[in-house]
This record gives C-alpha cells, structure tokens and sequence, in this order.
C-alpha cells in the first residue's frame, strides 16, 4: 500500500499551518477529529477563500494551469511543442497540470506573433498540433 498516514509522514501540519501562515490567516482554533487524516480548523469567513487557496496550493490540492510562450520556432522550438502536445493528456491526468501553449512567436525580435485557435472548455487560447 503506498498510501502513507500523516503520522507516519513528517511536516505535514507544518506545511499545512506555515502555508496559512504565509497567507496571513489568523487561526481562531484548531481540532483533530477522530481520524488522524482530518486537521480542521476555525478562520474569519472573510479569510476562508484566501486559506482554502493557500492550503490547496501548499499540497498541490488544485487543478494547474501552466500558460507557455514559445519565441523562436526552430527545430527546438517545433520539438518543444510536440512534446508539450504528446504529454498534455498525461500531465493533466497525473499532475492536474494544464498545460497551454497560448503565443507563438517565430523568432526573437519579430513583431508577427501567431494567434491560436481555442481549443480548451474554459475558452482561453491554447494549441493542439494536427
């Protein structure tokens, strides 16, 4: 089983307390639960997004999205979005990770950038290689 507790791995209320810390929410209170898997804890509602955001972002508790600019569509630049294009499903399944190729530029210094065709549920411009 590669499912490990939290008591069995170290730092975890750590991240969990440093990463509210961090976003400057003042904790009121703090409880375990029955479970050694739950911490829960009391903030100001009006601190409640901003915690819930910086916890998620300290455990990787959210979908990512990575948006990539490539300058300068050489052999490498032609490899690098195939790659990205080849690996986008496993990244995004594995990792949450969304990555989207949202400008290309053909060289460096050129003004002619390429606008890309939409291609994502959420609307914002991506590339898929035909």
């Amino acid at each position: 089983n590669t499912c490990r507790s939290r008591v069995d791995t170290t730092g975890v209320a750590g991240r969990f307390f440093s990463s509210l810390g961090g976003a400057k929410i003042n904790v009121l209170a703090i409880a375990q639960g029955s479970s050694e898997r739950n911490i829960s804890t009391v903030v100001w509602s009006s601190d409640s997004t901003r915690a819930l955001r910086a916890v998620h972002a300290a455990f990787n508790l959210s979908n990512m999205t990575a948006r990539v600019g490539i300058i300068g569509m050489s052999e490498v630049g032609i490899s690098l979005l195939r790659l990205l294009e080849a690996e986008r499903d496993s990244l995004k399944s594995n990792f949450d990770l969304d990555i989207q190729v949202c400008m290309v530029c053909p060289e460096s210094g050129s003004e002619e950038i390429f606008s890309l065709r939409n291609d994502t549920e959420s609307g914002t411009e991506s590339l898929t290689i035909g």
